[in-house]
């Protein structure tokens, strides 16, 4: 069993006493950056599909994953409207990972195996005269876009080095058998 940190709104913990149950939902995400909606909901769908942890049942298709921390301090400040939950989990029912990798995956980035496929990546970028985001949200380079694409799995490999190794978790659901009150 390992203790996590999760900042939630208090709605979070007022559906866990009420169900027992809370999974990532499309509103919270859509209702913290609207201007960024439609491309903050492309990553999160992405995350939660390749997420190596299992769907546990009755949790639905489209759920989002739930952040946790492994260190209290790295959990933002609640707010007004949030609370900071610290649950009891197996350790099996968290996923870590790097927040650097998740960033370029936010900013729809291309996550090299190394430096030299970083290198290789960006002459490749030079050579179209493009950028990644370019790339991605245009029609126009397929195969560059499919090649970014295919490196967000990345995210996942701990063999696959980042500018930082900081990480944080995500979980399929918060149960209100594992708050830690």
């Amino acid at each position: 069993m390992i203790e996590v940190w999760t900042r939630q709104h208090a709605d979070v913990l007022k559906q866990l006493n009420t169900t027992g149950r809370h999974w990532g939902s499309r509103e919270f995400v859509e209702t913290g950056m609207p201007e960024y909606r439609a491309f903050t909901i492309e990553c999160y769908d992405w995350l939660s599909r390749h997420c190596p942890l299992p769907m546990a049942d009755g949790i639905p298709e489209d759920a989002l994953p739930v952040w946790v921390q492994t260190d209290p301090t790295a959990t933002y400040f609640a707010g007004d409207d949030g609370v900071i939950l610290k649950l009891k989990v197996d350790e099996s029912l968290v996923c870590g990972v790097n927040v650097a990798k998740w960033g370029i995956i936010q900013n729809f980035g291309y996550i090299p195996l190394d430096e030299a496929d970083r290198l290789r990546h960006v002459r490749m970028l030079k050579d179209y005269g493009i950028n990644d985001v370019k790339a991605y949200t245009t029609p126009f380079y397929p195969e560059v876009r499919e090649e970014i694409l295919n490196s967000w799995p990345r995210l996942f490999d701990r063999s696959v080095k980042s500018d930082s190794q900081l990480e944080y978790g995500i979980m399929r659901e918060i149960r209100a058998e594992w708050l830690d009150l």
